[in-house]
């Protein structure tokens, strides 16, 4: 599949699962405040995404600031959020990139995000 087509089955999925127009649907949409989605929609995505693309992603892969957290502090470095930009576009908009948490992480993952993982995951990436 070419990116445009991943991007666009990925729209598609996701308007679907979580019964949102499509026009409202891009690849910016961030699935829990754009979209209203929750816990259970996004395990729902996960499976209905495995079914579609043939491809596992894992609800700890969604945990993108995981690994980059410091003990000593709830805020990831501003290193770390750099990096997670080109995943995360939403982290470009955060009023304070010194204050970033895991659950700021969690409620930027978007449509195009999860594209990126499939896309990855179909190029033997990740």
């Amino acid at each position: 599949m070419t990116k445009e087509e991943i991007a666009s089955t990925m729209r598609a999925l996701v308007a679907d699962r979580l019964a949102a127009p499509l026009d409202k649907v891009t690849p910016e949409s961030r699935l829990i405040p754009d979209l209203g989605a929750d816990s259970l929609d996004i395990m729902d995505l996960l499976f209905a995404i495995k079914g579609k693309f043939q491809v596992d992603i894992r609800p700890d892969e969604l945990n993108f600031a995981k690994p980059l957290a410091g003990a000593a502090s709830p805020f990831l470095p501003r290193e770390a959020v750099e990096k997670l930009k080109d995943w995360l576009p939403a982290l470009e908009d955060v009023p304070d990139p010194d204050k970033v948490t895991a659950a700021t992480v969690f409620r930027s993952i978007s449509v195009g995000t999860l594209g990126l993982l499939v896309e990855r995951k179909l190029a033997g990436q990740a």
